[in-house]
C-alpha cells in the first residue's frame, strides 16, 4: 500500500482521540496498511496477522481502515472491544489485533478473541510495542 502521510495520520489521531505511538506511525508512513504472508508470533504461539488496518481509506477495498474498524469494535460488535483498545489488524480467524491507546500500557499489543466464552473478555497481552509485536513475526 501507498504509505500514508504525517497529515494523514494525525487527521485520524484526532478523529479517533488518540495518540499512536511512534513505532506504529512509522509503520504506517512506510506502508499503510494491506495484507501479511502467513505467519506466526514466535516463540511457539497460535497469534498471527492476516491484515494491518490503514489510516485512512486507500484505494484497495479489500483493506480495511482504523476508523471503520474502530467503530465497528468499539460500537457495533456483539462484544466490544474496550474503548481503550485500537484495533490495528485481523488475523485469518477474524480475531483483532490492538494497540493499547490509554496511558495505562500504552503502545501494548493485545490479541482479541472474537468467540471467547462470556466469562472471559477474550483478550491477552502479546508484545510490550508495536515493534516487539512486529519483530517477533515469523513466515510459517
Amino acid at each position: 500500500m501507498p504509505p500514508a502521510d504525517s497529515a494523514q495520520i494525525e487527521e485520524v489521531e484526532d478523529r479517533l482521540g488518540v495518540t499512536l505511538p511512534g513505532d506504529y506511525k512509522d509503520l504506517l508512513m512506510r506502508n499503510n496498511g494491506g495484507y501479511l504472508q502467513g505467519n506466526t508470533l514466535t516463540p511457539g504461539s497460535d497469534y498471527s496477522i492476516r491484515q494491518l488496518f490503514s489510516a485512512g481509506v486507500v484505494d484497495d477495498p479489500d483493506v480495511e481502515d482504523l476508523e471503520s474498524q474502530a467503530t465497528f469494535y468499539h460500537e457495533h460488535a456483539d462484544f466490544p472491544i474496550p474503548a481503550d483498545l485500537l484495533p490495528i489488524g485481523e488475523d485469518e480467524g477474524g480475531n483483532v489485533i490492538c494497540l493499547k491507546t490509554s496511558e495505562d500500557d500504552n503502545g501494548a499489543i493485545y490479541f482479541w478473541t472474537h468467540d471467547a466464552p462470556a466469562d472471559d473478555d477474550g483478550l491477552t497481552r502479546i508484545a510490550d510495542s508495536f515493534s516487539q509485536f512486529f519483530e517477533r513475526l515469523q513466515p510459517y
